[in-house]
């Protein structure tokens, strides 16, 4: 067997009014069919949207209001075509199509080989009757119009089209509706038997490590003689095999193991490494290898346990790798775009770096989009995250229950199977989900769904017979009593939220005291940076509230100018409105975060863990829950919640954030460590805006799990103090920052200027000094390389008192250095510069 890879750049695209692609004549002129969009370069995979954008036919989706502009797309019918010769002469004939979204015809030298409707499940189609050998072949795929999908609005029990949802709109995406070839396209040349499907699994027990596979059979003709050979191997080298001889008579299923070897165990991020072998299997026909399957494997033993103290039957979440209870650190995934096809497996790797610098070690798959692709899955395998992946169901805001059509329910079956033999052999897949919020339709509040449900029932059994020994949850949430966090009535299961920022009191309290061991969706908003929101903006960035379209179409459900107002005033007195905006609402969604993954860490095991809600984004919003930009660079949250995830964190515990000014307030110091350790300089200071220290304390102490270190009391002074908490050991864990009680309570951090001098030390270091005589708060510092890709940045978001200084890291050699302090660039004006903007508008 020898494989064809058809993907690349040699295709050509056409666009069609309904139907004209199929004469090739018109009936009144004799004439060729006219396209309304002529011949161009296409490259598969990829997208049509994606091919027009090249060809300079469509603008960028990205830039102001161009997404609108491109909904004509979807109402026209498109042929991709592709020539190839194939000179190799075999038994059989197979054309493989790992993706293809959503409905429409193959036609392989005039014949119609194939009518496809979906985008979850792969085609494998016999051509020997339509291929040529040793002349061209012509290759079309035609795409008609796509169907009308309710996106994040709608009815799920209604729900019977299997096409991605959130491409026709949710809060974190715009409609950018996908159509085209967005997976792999291959002939495969079959001589003797063909393997249809080969699904590996490993086992790890105290004798060793054995590779199993297991899969199906073809003989092309009648029957077949042959061998199968099933190896692992490490750096190249096979380190164990086994062999077996049987005779084919049409489908015939197989079964195959190697014996147990020493191997090393796989960990996840933060907990170990992930050494990684490759399974091998190989068809021999006639002493020839006529087909070979291979996959990446780890070795681990998995099982699950509820957090401590639960209730009898709560769920249990929480993953046992190897013996050891792991705690849930991880991150919500979205497709890196709107058209899958165009994400290339180093976009997966430089998104996915950043999640495992931030110390997370879970990734969940969420259910109103796709399955990944394999290179996003063995990247997970290589950098340790557990993934949560979850079928392709998801809520619709007006009806949330799952579409109970026993039709529906066996389309989903297929493709819930097509899930697991496409995902088992990974060592990363930790959790099989039902989809993202199904519940039932209940009048006075949400109550997740569970097996009582055809639907859900059907899931939760093919994963038990095909992939048993991976926990099946129904949805996300899940749960023993129904309820919502916002209500305070959720008790001993998942739940989801808040998305927003909580309060100056409540939020401090909320998920502290809440009974959920789980939280899969946390989130806040923020914007991105000053220049990201100029340069996707085509008319005026400010003002930053719903009379700005650009707002309300790039994220309305997320516009916080009135919230933030209320906590740091007008941002109509700043000489720079929108730097001192961008500034405050970055910090505001860097404190809620921070403290939400600090409350759920101090309660160790007794909760599961913490899932934020979203660490990426498909689309450059205007304001957006995710933890990093579109393009990749990391918001002030980020580095907030990679402090959270560390090995050995610091925490606070406290009623509110804006104690009164002259009275006492008290925080509990906490500390969490994954593996024991001793520090015996565990400082805490607090310090004024002018950086003067009011309190200062050093602590000998032997962390273990999670310890409380000492219940610290202090003076609040007269609008804003910050606590620090460092050692020799872990550096400055954490800086946290109190405001006295009142109207627009955070505005000091914005408020007096901060003066840095920065110089560059090398390719990749800058050193950061406060040369003036307040504090510089939460500086946040940017590289880019020579491509202008983002760079991480090590320490980031940082406070320095005057006088102190900082030297950054970057990850790599950096191109160029930017540093903002929250209180930089963003002074009141006087009273002399609103007198001269006066007389400018009345001579204007």
């Amino acid at each position: 067997m020898s494989t064809i890879l058809l993907n690349g750049s040699d295709w050509t695209l056409t666009g069609w009014m309904r139907h004209q692609w199929y004469y090739e004549k018109s009936m009144e002129t004799n004439a060729m069919s006219i396209p309304t969009v002529a011949p161009v370069p296409a490259i598969i995979p990829g997208s049509v949207q994606t091919d027009l954008l090249r060809n300079g036919i469509i603008d960028d989706w990205n830039i102001g209001s161009n997404f609108r502009k491109i909904e004509w797309i979807e109402h026209r019918e498109w042929v991709y075509a592709k020539h190839f010769t194939i000179k190799e002469s075999a038994e059989r004939y197979v054309l493989h199509f790992d993706g293809l979204d959503f409905r429409g015809f193959v036609f392989l030298n005039q014949h119609r080989v194939l009518s496809f409707e979906g985008m979850h499940i792969p085609y494998r189609i016999d051509v020997t009757d339509a291929v040529l050998i040793g002349e061209e072949n012509e290759l079309r795929v035609v795409f008609l119009q796509p169907p009308e999908v309710d996106g994040q609005i709608g009815y799920t029990s209604k729900t019977n089209i299997f096409k991605s949802r959130f491409n026709y709109g949710w809060d974190w995406s715009p409609r950018l509706v996908n159509i085209g070839i967005f997976r792999d396209v291959y002939l495969e040349t079959v001589n003797g038997a063909e393997t249809l499907s080969a699904n590996f699994r490993t086992d790890l027990s105290e004798i060793g490590g054995t590779v199993l596979c297991e899969g199906v059979l073809e003989a092309v003709k009648a029957s077949a003689s042959v061998s199968l050979r099933l190896s692992l191997l490490q750096n190249g080298n096979v380190v164990t095999f086994s062999e077996k001889s049987l005779h084919v008579s049409g489908k015939t299923a197989f079964f195959l193991k190697t014996v147990p070897i020493p191997v090393d165990a796989w960990f996840p991020n933060g907990f170990g490494n992930q050494p990684l072998y490759i399974a091998k299997l190989e068809l021999i026909c006639n002493g020839k290898v006529v087909s070979e399957r291979k996959e990446t494997v780890g070795f681990r033993t998995i099982s699950y346990a509820a957090p401590e103290g639960a209730p009898k039957g709560c769920l249990p979440y929480t993953p046992v790798i190897n013996g050891k209870k792991i705690p849930i650190r991880g991150i919500n995934w979205v497709p890196l775009s709107p058209f899958y096809g165009s994400v290339t497996k180093e976009d997966y790797r430089f998104i996915l770096t950043r999640f495992c610098k931030m110390n997370c070690n879970l990734i969940r798959v969420w259910g109103g989009a796709l399955r990944e692709s394999q290179e996003f899955y063995r990247l997970c395998d290589e950098m340790g995250f557990l993934v949560w992946q979850e079928f392709p169901q998801s809520s619709s805001g007006i009806d949330n229950a799952p579409n109970e059509d026993p039709d529906y329910i066996n389309g989903l079956e297929q493709i819930a199977v097509t899930y697991i033999h496409e995902l088992r052999s990974h060592v990363s897949l930790t959790y099989w989900c039902g989809g993202n919020e199904l519940y039932w339709n209940s009048a006075d509040k949400l109550i997740p769904v569970d097996h009582t449900s055809a639907n859900i029932a059907m899931l939760e059994n093919t994963v038990k017979t095909y992939c048993p020994e991976i926990l099946f949850l129904p949805s996300s949430p899940s749960r023993i009593e129904g309820g919502d966090i916002r209500k305070g009535d959720f008790i001993n299961g998942d739940c989801h939220g808040e998305w927003l920022y909580g309060g100056l009191t409540r939020h401090y309290s909320m998920i502290e005291k809440s009974a959920s061991v789980l939280f899969s969706e946390v989130g806040t908003p923020a914007c991105p940076r000053k220049e990201t929101l100029e340069h996707y903006c085509d008319t005026e960035v400010w003002p930053p509230d719903f009379s700005n379209d650009y707002w309300v179409s790039r994220g309305a459900w997320w516009i916080s100018y009135d919230l933030l107002q209320q906590y740091f005033g007008s941002f109509e007195e700043y000489s720079d409105p929108l730097a001192a905006y961008v500034a405050a609402f970055r910090y505001l969604q860097a404190e809620s975060l921070r403290y939400s993954a600090d409350a759920v860490r101090r309660h160790g095991g007794q909760k599961s863990g913490i899932i934020f809600w979203m660490g990426n984004e498909s689309f450059p919003n205007a304001a957006n829950n995710s933890l990093i930009e579109y393009d990749g660079t990391p918001k002030p949250a980020f580095y907030e919640v990679q402090k959270s995830f560390a090995p050995i964190s610091a925490e606070l515990s406290y009623q509110t954030v804006a104690p009164k000014a002259g009275e006492l307030f008290g925080m509990d110091l906490v500390m969490s460590a994954d593996k024991p350790i001793d520090l015996h300089d565990l400082q805490v200071m607090l310090f004024d805006c002018d950086g003067i220290c009011l309190f200062e304390k050093v602590y000998s102490c032997k962390i273990k799990d999670v310890c409380k270190i000492d219940t610290i009391t202090v003076k609040m002074p007269e609008n804003l103090c910050t606590v620090r908490v460092e050692s020799a050991v872990g550096g400055i864990f954490r800086e946290w920052s109190f405001f006295a009680s009142g109207e627009n309570p955070m505005r000091p951090l914005i408020f007096a200027k901060a003066k840095l001098h920065v110089t560059r030390k090398g390719d990749q270091s800058l050193l950061v000094e406060n040369i003036g005589n307040t504090v510089a708060y939460y500086n946040e510092v940017f590289a880019w390389d020579h491509k202008g890709h983002s760079l991480l940045v090590t320490p980031n978001y940082f406070c320095l008192r005057p006088g102190e200084n900082k030297m950054c890291h970057a990850e790599n050699a950096a191109e160029g250095f930017t540093v903002l302090p929250m209180n930089q660039y963003n002074e009141p004006e006087g009273a002399i510069d609103k007198a001269i903007k006066e007389l400018r508008k009345i001579d204007e």
